[in-house]
């Protein structure tokens, strides 16, 4: 449940620190981040990334794909999928949100209709940072 109560709120911090930086790094240019995918991978990349970069074309792509199973929108998914790094590094597990969003539309069936996906990502969550015993 932590997950869905969190989501809202973590992508919008993360989204005004994009902003932040999109407004440090343009230099007066009309080209801003404005697409979700756009915006998570100058996330994962940690600093801007301009939205022409071939890169954000593999998070449109990690998108596109779990909305053919997933009901939730783009910005539903990215919170999500920051809400689930956020807790996967406080048990000290890195991944990428990009990882994040292909780990978990692989792992869903394909015989599932669609649905909210909050339930999935919690899960890969739980199954990512499960202690080995």
């Amino acid at each position: 449940m932590r997950l869905r109560s969190n989501a809202r709120l973590s992508f919008s911090i993360a989204l005004a620190m994009v902003s932040s930086c999109t407004a440090a790094g343009d230099s007066g240019s009309s080209s801003e981040c404005r697409t979700v995918p756009c915006k998570a991978a100058t996330l994962d990349q940690g600093t801007y990334v301009a939205p022409d970069d071939p890169v954000i074309f593999e998070y449109q792509q990690a998108f596109e794909a779990l909305q053919k199973n997933c009901s939730d929108s783009e910005e539903r998914l990215a919170d999500m999928a920051v809400v689930s790094q956020q807790q996967m590094q406080e048990r000290g597990v890195t991944e990428s949100l990009l990882s994040i969003l292909e780990a978990v539309d692989a792992s869903i069936p394909a015989r599932l209709s669609q649905k909210t996906c909050a339930d999935i990502f919690a899960s890969y969550v739980v199954l990512r940072t499960a202690s080995p015993n």
